[in-house]
């Protein structure tokens, strides 16, 4: 599924205008179509037809102006060819059509940051969570956002916020690097080891990355961190980042290369068994 799509237009904002008939879209007379024609545009993208793919979703935006994967995939490809106008524009008009659509706020927003408009992106992070308070998406860009600026009180509030609304992984991770960076490691190892207690096995796996990674780097405990990365390869065996992150442990603790190309040995013969499978 793509997801929701606002069905009311906006206030007079960024008209389409009509399609010529000659245009890919111009006969396009259901969602059905235009879901269709959206594929063949990304498809196009990815063979590198960034030209042929644009026109598509020009199309699909004309026939169906409700699109937000559509909108969202224009205003990218226009940043994506150097664009920074026309994309402004297209978040412009998508967001007119779409106010609804939570996932084009936050992209707008993180376009707006990467691109030196932070008190902008701020204003679109706030519209976005207008739309859905505590969405775990915008509070995790936007407290990136305020650690990146030194604003950590407001980091932490937008971390807590999205963790109140609903239980992320991505959150709780940059809450405890968070706290474990800002001058009290003790307090993020808590904070780690509160959302271990709180997440399911299966979804534990970039805490525990996350955690050892920290231990390693920021406080220079390769045992603790070892210990970690040992746990996460219990729980994910067949994960390739756990193995690889391993690896590198193994090496950095004190040169264990045995240990090392055992680990990869076992990672490649993983690997090998997901592709026999998918053939």
């Amino acid at each position: 599924a793509r997801g929701e799509v606002s069905s009311k237009p906006g206030s007079g904002r960024g008209q389409v205008g009509a399609l010529p008939a000659s245009a890919p879209g111009a006969h396009l007379d259901s969602k059905v179509q235009v879901i269709e024609l959206y594929r063949v545009a990304r498809r196009s993208l990815r063979n590198g037809q960034i030209e042929h793919g644009f026109k598509l979703l020009q199309s699909c935006v004309e026939a169906d102006p409700t699109d937000s994967h559509s909108w969202l995939e224009l205003a990218r490809t226009q940043a994506r060819r150097g664009n920074m106008a026309e994309a402004r524009q297209a978040f412009e008009e998508a967001t007119a059509y779409c106010p609804c659509s939570v996932h084009l706020w936050q992209a707008w927003a993180v376009f707006e940051k990467d691109h030196g408009s932070p008190e902008r992106a701020r204003e679109l992070f706030q519209e976005g969570l207008l739309q859905d308070p505590g969405n775990q998406y915008i509070c995790h860009a936007w407290g990136l956002l305020e650690v990146r600026d030194g604003n950590l009180d407001r980091a932490r509030e937008l971390f807590e916020t999205g963790l109140e609304a609903r239980k992320s992984v991505e959150l709780a991770v940059a809450l405890a690097e968070l706290e474990a960076t800002s001058g009290d490691p003790k307090a993020g190892r808590e904070r780690f080891q509160q959302a271990l207690d709180e997440f399911r096995p299966e979804e534990r796996g970039p805490l525990l990355l996350a955690w050892a990674e920290l231990e390693a780097g920021a406080f220079g405990d390769l045992d603790r961190a070892l210990t970690l990365l040992e746990q996460a390869a219990k729980e994910h065996p067949r994960d390739v980042k756990v193995a690889v992150a391993r690896v590198h442990m193994h090496v950095r603790q004190g040169g264990d290369l045995e240990t090392a190309r055992k680990i990869l040995a076992a990672a490649a013969q993983q690997l090998k068994g997901l592709r026999e499978q998918r053939v």
